[in-house]
């Protein structure tokens, strides 16, 4: 038996890349036994997760991103208009100015649509990241009582997110709130208002949510001894550092994007290293890695939902690079 896991990254509109990638999996791999994501990677993550098999999780995926036609679908620009509302954002301290570029109504709307607690909480297979802004701290969210339980024993937090229904941070009461959190980057979009915390995305403290995958697998390990593992991870950032022209970048928001982009490749190099180090220092433990990188920078933005052909152009080329690894 091997014990197969899915990890996805986060970026916006270039988790087409994803979605081009799992179109080509579903068809090797009838179902992973954990997925995990971070940003968009949350999204799919927990479409995929609600489902006895890949083939079904993928269906349903495929008509969510069917749906996000355009930024309309997911988010809204304030009354002010996106300009003003990113100047306020950055400068604003007063409480009728926007604290993000856009509002995230569209985005809880598609989560509600799509995400049940009732058909996470039969399974146990799940995990996301999210940050809290106000203490700087990293949270494990996760369908999944031992996850839970390992990743709060190890890290004291202020809120032990929990499974127990009688507990006042039970994550079933607040499942949609969670995944807007892990979906949503600050600045661009709100936070989530929780327990008197500001969430956001985990990918600020995690970028790929690799550590939970080891975490996960290295669990299972002990009940099954001698446990072999499959890692596929799904990362969305070009696996090269890309260069762009200085007069392409040519606006404070493209400056702002770019300067993401550059700290995510790092993040991405980082948690990966970290993950087969914990992995070799494991004992009896045996991993396969698969991880599917775009070998081309297409130029697409994360908030870019409206350019068309660049999603498109990202799900062909996650369709035919999973062909060259899985085929």
């Amino acid at each position: 038996m091997t014990y197969r896991v899915l990890v996805m990254s986060g970026g916006g509109a270039t988790g087409e890349f994803q979605r081009g990638a799992l179109s080509v999996i579903k068809g090797c791999i009838p179902k992973f036994d954990f997925i995990c994501g971070i940003g968009v990677g949350s999204l799919n993550s927990v479409v995929l997760a609600q489902h006895d098999t890949l083939t079904e999780g993928v269906e349903v995926l495929e008509q969510v991103w069917k749906d996000i036609r355009g930024n309309a679908d997911l988010f809204e620009a304030p009354f002010l208009g996106s300009g003003l509302a990113a100047l306020g954002s950055l400068i604003g301290e007063d409480s009728w100015v926007a604290d993000s570029v856009y509002t995230s109504k569209a985005t809880r709307k598609l989560i509600e649509r799509h995400v049940q607690w009732e058909r996470l909480s039969q399974r146990r297979n799940w995990a996301v990241g999210i940050t809290s802004l106000s203490d700087a701290s990293f949270y494990t969210i996760s369908n999944d009582v031992d996850v839970l339980n390992h990743f709060y024993d190890q890290h004291q937090r202020p809120i032990r997110f929990s499974l127990d229904s009688g507990s006042n941070f039970f994550i079933g009461d607040h499942i949609h709130d969670l995944v807007l959190a892990a979906a949503s980057m600050p600045v661009f979009l709100p936070t989530v208002r929780l327990f008197g915390h500001e969430f956001c995305e985990g990918g600020l403290r995690d970028y790929t949510p690799a550590p939970l995958a080891v975490t996960a697998y290295q669990l299972a390990l002990k009940y099954q001894p001698g446990l072999e593992a499959e890692f596929v991870v799904i990362n969305n950032e070009p696996s090269s550092r890309t260069v762009v022209p200085a007069g392409k970048i040519d606006s404070g928001r493209e400056r702002l994007v770019r300067m993401i982009r550059i700290m995510s490749r790092e993040m991405i190099d980082n948690d990966m290293a970290l993950s087969m180090a914990r992995i070799r220092e494991t004992p009896g433990a045996k991993v396969t890695w698969k991880v599917l990188a775009p070998h081309k920078d297409v130029e697409l933005q994360p908030l870019d939902f409206d350019n068309h052909s660049k999603r498109e152009a990202l799900h062909k080329h996650g369709i035919e690079l999973a062909k060259q690894m899985f085929l």
